[in-house]
């Protein structure tokens, strides 16, 4: 398993990798008004880490709304593959 960072891994098995998507939420109950705290998932399969990490690179990019803020993300987004992969 690679560990990108808190919230996103790259598990690899027998018949490709899965890039894993973790993410801690909270929202409010309309009812009792209460915040109640849960966790997404979402995989995305690829058939090799490459693949992977080019899914991970769109993701970190994707909420950015113009050129200079996605290449900022893209350019961190390279660094933390960096660090994880050097572990």
């Amino acid at each position: 398993m690679i560990i990108i960072n808190a919230n996103f891994k790259i598990n690899t098995d027998g018949n490709g990798c899965t890039l894993i998507h973790t993410e801690q939420k909270s929202r409010i109950d309309e009812k009792t008004k209460e915040t109640k705290d849960y966790t997404t998932n979402q995989e995305y399969h690829f058939l090799n880490v490459e693949q992977c990490l080019n899914k991970y690179l769109d993701l970190v990019a994707e909420p950015c709304d113009d050129v200079l803020s996605v290449l900022t993300a893209i350019r961190a987004g390279r660094l933390e593959i960096k660090n994880a992969l050097k572990l």
